[in-house]
């Protein structure tokens, strides 16, 4: 594997920039990855998805308390807008563990959000059968999804505006976090703001001081966003790669294309995906294995699997194998309300073409899956003597699934750790499994997802360009690719065991005994 080709790519994501969903960005790296696949003779298939876009441009989001400028460490995702007008009223600190949002009636509601630290093992799971050896986890994205503010109770209050401030997290990790990314549209704009400007807040706020908020955001309905999709069809004579080095170039002979050679997949057409499979060989070529990553980001490690989707892609047309190989780069992980009512964006392609992995009758049955997220990325954390928050020169520690043991074991086999330190492989936790993962676990389809989250995983940051490791993004693909080969060459797999709903009723009392202790 060439280092150049990978830091070319990852070059790319940082001239970028943000490509939160829909952006034009966003769509730019899309085309890029349909333009490396179908360099490798594979056919590209597209899911169209259309929703409401919510932007916020440079210098669109303000605050200003009795007069003064407060600095704002990011606004609240999909919260809301107040036009270039802003909104005006008195600032409502609400404290306490509930919320009584209708003291802010009219004016503008003060919440302390507590970056909490979370047990590791109330979240992700252990094959061993004890506690994964790892510190609890204290990671913005938890904290703003599980702890902060409801906005929907705040706006069915009458709340004008919402300024949420972080209590325990500097601003230099709370500059640019964009959280949380999971919910609706509230229609009730919200800033998150940090540090000594929080303190000023939280100061106004107690005295019932005046303020003035802005967020100008831009709506922008019927925003096309595209999910990606190709086939590396099975080999029907083991011995012969030719139909593993085309996508699939007599399974879709029915597909439709555009004049541009990329064929269209349209949800509600049922030719989508039945004509994918319209020649399918029998035996190992009716089982798949699905590859997913996705697209949308707001960094150059959150996202970056599609390195490994075009990496593993050419070495899947390069070989033959025995099933089907199917590669995803779903688009909608940054807002999943738009592409699905529940899971994650993979969701929705899942839902859009069980022909591909639920099986049955002229249907592929998936029979594994590889998900690629957040590949080599690097440390960053508050420094303890200065405050500041940046790299501490050592790589972030994997957060690396398998679902079921066998895939455990397989992965002690195949994957290539950060030396000297041990490869250590966890397992679903009792009440959530992170990323684009989720919805193969739902499914009982057996998977390995590599899904990373350093503290900076959700920002907008200045520091792009010294986010990944490239060496550390070298070896975690070629172990993904060392997994597609063995996963192609299992004669059969373990099911995925179901989770104990007594160990989900046990974690879900720890959660609320949790999220109801008073922060010291």
């Amino acid at each position: 594997m060439d280092i150049r080709s990978l830091e070319e790519q990852v070059d790319l994501l940082v001239g970028l920039g943000t490509r939160p969903t829909g952006s034009a960005a966003h769509r730019a790296l899309v085309e890029d990855v349909a333009a490396r696949w179908a360099a490798l003779g594979l056919e590209v298939h597209r899911d169209r998805h259309t929703f409401t876009r919510w932007e916020v441009p440079p210098g669109a989001a303000r605050l200003l308390v009795d007069g003064q400028d407060v600095e704002v460490s990011s606004p609240y995702p999909y919260s809301g807008t107040t036009g270039p007008e802003g909104v005006s009223g008195r600032l409502h600190l609400l404290d306490g563990l509930v919320k009584h949002w209708r003291r802010a009636r009219g004016g503008i509601a003060v919440v302390e959000v507590p970056h909490r630290e979370v047990p590791f093992d109330l979240l992700v799971g252990d094959w061993e059968g004890g506690a994964p050896a790892r510190p609890p986890i204290a990671n913005p994205v938890v904290t703003a999804t599980l702890f902060g503010p409801s906005l929907a109770a705040a706006r069915k209050a009458g709340v004008r505006a919402v300024v949420a401030v972080w209590r325990g997290l500097s601003p230099g990790n709370a500059e640019g976090q964009y959280l949380p990314f999971t919910f609706p549209y509230r229609d009730l704009p919200a800033l998150w703001v940090a540090g000594e400007e929080g303190e000023r807040v939280l100061a106004a706020a107690k005295a019932g001081t005046e303020a003035h908020l802005t967020l100008d955001a831009i709506l922008t309905e019927s925003t096309r966003t595209e999910t990606i999709w190709a086939i590396s069809e099975a080999s029907s004579d083991p011995e012969d790669p030719a139909p593993a080095s085309r996508s699939a170039d007599a399974a879709l002979a029915e597909s439709p294309t555009t004049p541009g050679g990329e064929s269209t997949s349209d949800p509600e057409d049922p030719r989508s995906a039945d004509a994918v499979l319209a020649e399918g060989a029998g035996g190992p070529g009716r089982e798949s294995i699905l590859v997913v990553s996705h697209s949308d980001g707001v960094n150059a490690v959150e996202e970056n699997g599609h390195i490994g989707l075009v990496e593993m892609a050419r070495d899947a047309v390069a070989r033959p194998h025995r099933r089907r190989m199917v590669f995803v780069l779903t688009s909608g992980h940054l807002r999943i309300p738009a592409v699905t009512a529940h899971g994650q964006a993979t969701t929705a392609w899942l839902a859009a073409h069980p022909e591909l992995w639920a099986g049955g009758p002229g249907r592929s049955r998936a029979v594994a899956g590889l998900v690629v997220e957040h590949l080599g990325a690097r440390e960053f954390a508050d420094d303890p003597a200065t405050g500041d928050h940046g790299p501490t020169g050592a790589l972030e520690p994997e957060l690396l699934y398998a679902t079921t043991r066998q895939l455990r074991d397989l992965v002690l086999e195949e994957w290539t750790g950060p030396a000297p330190a041990p490869t250590e492989v966890c397992a679903p936790g009792p009440l959530v499994h992170f990323g684009e993962g989720e919805p193969l676990y739902e499914h009982r389809i057996p998977a390995v997802c590599l899904v990373t989250a350093p503290q900076y995983l959700l920002a907008e940051t200045s520091h792009d360009a010294v986010l990944t490791d490239l060496p550390s993004l070298q070896r975690q693909v070629e172990s993904f690719i060392r997994l597609q080969r063995r996963l192609d060459a299992l004669p059969s797999f373990d099911p995925v065991p179901a989770p104990s709903r007594l160990r989900k009723l046990l974690a879900t009392l720890r959660a609320a005994r949790l999220a109801l202790t008073p922060v010291s």
